[in-house]
């Protein structure tokens, strides 16, 4: 889906250098997620199945915003 692609193409190219392992592996499970299902995360009409997911989620679309 072209919009998380944009979204999530934003948030590596601005953070990427402060985000540790832990980090790493959590974004790249995330991204291993249904594509409908990412969208409704991000446009906030649900909240992640996984709820390690949540802060990611919150962060991503906080810094995307800014």
């Amino acid at each position: 889906m072209r919009e998380l692609d944009v979204l999530l193409m934003d948030y590596i190219e601005s953070h990427c250098r402060e985000l540790d392992e832990a980090q790493w592996i959590l974004f790249e499970n995330l991204l291993a997620e249904n594509d409908m299902d990412l969208y409704s995360w991000f446009t906030g009409r649900t909240t992640p199945s996984n709820p390690a997911y949540a802060p990611l989620v919150d962060e991503i679309c906080r810094r995307v915003r800014a």
